[in-house]
C-alpha cells in the first residue's frame, strides 16, 4: 500500500501527537513507534478479551482518552478526541493490512454529479466483499464547484462497524466512551433498535489546515432491507438533531457513492 501520498502525512501528524516530546529525537522514526504500539494493544487485547479488531482498536482509543483526561495536564499537548479516534482506527488500518482508493477530485465529482438509483436496497449489493477498512485517497485539485468547507478534504478512512446480534451488545458497550461526538452513539443505538443486522460504518474525513490537519468523524448505515435514500435520510435526521455540520454529510454522500461503485466493480482498489 502506498504512503506517500496524504495518508503517509497524516500519519506523521497523528504519530508526532501521539508520542511524547521526549521521544521525539532525530533517529526517532515516529510512525514506525506509533503503529507498532498500537498494533501491540490490538494484538494483547486478542489474547485477553477474544473480541473483533474493532472493538480491541475502540479499546486503544479509550485508553488515550482516559490518559488525555485525567493525566496529561500539559494542554500543548493534548489530543482532541477526533484525533483519537483517527489514530484508533488508523491504527485498525494499518494492523489489518487494509487497502486504499486513489481518486481524484475530477473523478469524484463525476460520481457525485451521476445518476444513483437511491430506492436500490442495500442488500443488492456484496458488502461482505468490501474491505472492513478503507482509506479513500483524494488527488488534484477540486474545482470551484466545491464548497470550501469540504476541499480541504485530503482524505476519508472508512471502517466498517461490527452490528451482528452477537456483536451488538459489546459494540453498544464500547460506543458509551468512543472518542467520538454525541451523535455517534444516537446512531448505533437506532442501528441496534432493527431485528436484522445493520450495515455500519464510521467515516473520519481528515482536512488540511494552516496549523495541521483537522479530522471530522461520523458514523453511518442502515438495515440490509433499507434503500440508499433510507441511509441518507436517517444519517440527515441524527445530525440535524445534534447540530452537525455539513461535512459530516458531505462525506457520508461521498461514502456511500464510492462504496456503491466498488460493490459494482465500477472502480477498483489499489492493494
Amino acid at each position: 500500500m502506498a504512503t506517500d501520498f496524504n495518508l503517509g502525512k497524516v500519519r506523521h501528524y497523528l504519530a508526532q501527537l501521539y508520542l511524547n516530546e521526549e521521544e521525539l529525537g532525530a533517529t526517532v522514526n515516529c510512525v514506525a513507534e506509533m503503529m507498532k504500539d498500537i498494533c501491540s494493544r490490538i494484538s494483547r487485547g486478542q489474547e485477553i478479551t477474544k473480541c473483533s479488531t474493532w472493538h480491541r482498536a475502540q479499546q486503544c482509543g479509550r485508553i488515550m482518552l482516559y490518559y488525555e483526561k485525567h493525566f496529561n495536564r500539559e494542554r500543548l499537548r493534548k489530543i482532541c478526541p477526533e484525533e483519537i479516534a483517527s489514530i484508533a482506527d488508523l491504527g485498525l488500518h494499518f494492523y489489518r493490512h487494509s487497502p486504499q482508493l486513489l481518486i481524484s477530485w475530477q473523478e469524484l465529482e463525476l460520481f457525485l454529479s451521476a445518476e444513483v438509483d437511491r430506492q436500490a436496497p442495500l442488500e443488492k449489493f456484496s458488502w461482505q466483499e468490501l474491505p472492513k477498512s478503507l482509506w479513500i485517497e483524494l488527488t488534484g485539485q477540486p474545482s470551484v464547484n466545491i464548497a470550501r468547507w469540504l476541499n480541504r478534504t485530503v482524505g476519508i478512512l472508512l471502517t466498517h462497524i461490527p452490528l451482528s446480534e452477537a456483536d451488538r451488545k459489546k459494540t453498544l458497550m464500547a460506543v458509551q466512551s468512543l472518542p467520538h461526538c454525541e451523535y455517534a452513539r444516537d446512531m448505533l443505538i437506532a442501528l441496534c433498535e432493527h431485528e436484522k443486522e445493520c450495515i455500519a460504518y464510521s467515516a473520519i474525513a481528515a482536512q488540511r489546515e494552516s496549523s495541521g490537519y483537522r479530522f471530522v468523524p461520523t458514523l453511518f448505515g442502515h438495515e440490509p432491507t433499507g434503500t440508499i435514500e433510507d441511509t441518507l435520510q436517517l444519517h440527515r435526521e441524527i445530525t440535524e438533531r445534534n447540530k452537525r455540520r455539513d461535512v459530516e454529510r458531505a462525506t457520508v454522500k461521498i461514502c456511500l457513492c464510492l462504496l456503491l461503485a466498488l460493490a459494482n466493480g465500477s472502480i477498483k482498489i489499489s492493494l
